[in-house]
């Protein structure tokens, strides 16, 4: 017989969810990188400039073609880092959304395990900060959903 796999914990799934993101953004950081380099060699560098003027004097069709294919290229990077900053506003959006469920529908529990710790040790639980904000409140808070 084969082994079922165990389902993931939330908290696994939470973790790969932040590596993933963590991973996106290190490898977007590198593409700004290497375009920058791209951009002051192409067009903010007078030799380079005055290379491809050459080559374009010598071989005009081939100059042009290999200019046509670097205009195709960064418009398909453009493209993708377009779609790339729609799918990071869900992802967002789904985070945020998340951590305000959670403290909404297990706001019983939270009351509890402060209380219980705040006796423990005779302090209170720290808020939940996400860049400054803090994340606490009613799960839809412009009244957008029935509270029946």
């Amino acid at each position: 017989m084969a082994q079922s796999k165990e389902p993931e914990l939330p908290s696994a799934r939470l973790e790969n969810a932040l590596g993933k993101v963590q991973d996106a953004l290190s490898r977007l950081q590198l593409a700004a990188e290497e375009l920058a380099i791209v951009e002051s060699t192409l067009l903010g560098s007078d030799e380079s400039r005055r290379l491809v003027v050459e080559s374009s004097a010598i071989k005009p069709a081939d100059t042009a073609a290999d200019i046509m294919a670097h205009q195709l290229r960064a418009g398909e990077i453009a493209e993708a880092a377009g779609n790339l900053a729609k799918t990071a506003r869900t992802v967002k959006s789904l985070a945020e959304f998340l951590a305000r469920g959670l403290g909404s529908v297990y706001h019983d529990q939270l009351v509890a395990g402060e209380s219980a710790e705040a006796s423990k040790q005779g302090t209170m639980f720290h808020e939940i900060e996400i860049k400054a904000k803090v994340v606490k409140g009613p799960l839809f808070p412009d009244g957008s959903k029935d509270d029946e």
